[in-house]
């Protein structure tokens, strides 16, 4: 759709187009299927929704460079194993104490 731009006004109308789709197949979607599937902590579950596109936002220059520099394939490989170890450590940060109860037969 691009290579066949000649003016500028059908630059800015096709890439109106495009915001229009990302827009309706980003956002508001996962917006309402967090709020459908988590009703008691709908707050949080936006959060992370909201945080989650933004830490990918904040790592897309860094991945460009990686991919121009020693290719797509081991950007891949290094951004998987660099997400398994930081899920792992924030796991570990923020582990819960559980309590043991002791519930009494009536």
């Amino acid at each position: 759709m691009v290579s066949t731009i000649n003016t500028i006004i059908f630059y800015y109308l096709s890439y109106l187009l495009v915001s229009l789709g990302v827009n309706i197949g980003g956002f508001v979607p996962s917006m309402s299927a967090v709020n459908v599937w988590m009703p008691h902590k709908r707050a949080t579950a936006m959060s992370w929704v909201i945080g989650g596109s933004s830490f990918g936002g904040f790592f897309m220059p860094l991945m460009v460079l990686s991919m121009e520099e020693i290719g797509w394939r081991l950007t891949l490989v290094n951004f998987w194993f660099f997400i398994c170890f930081f899920w792992a450590f924030i796991g570990i940060c923020n582990k819960k104490k559980t309590r043991h109860r002791v519930f009494r037969k009536n």
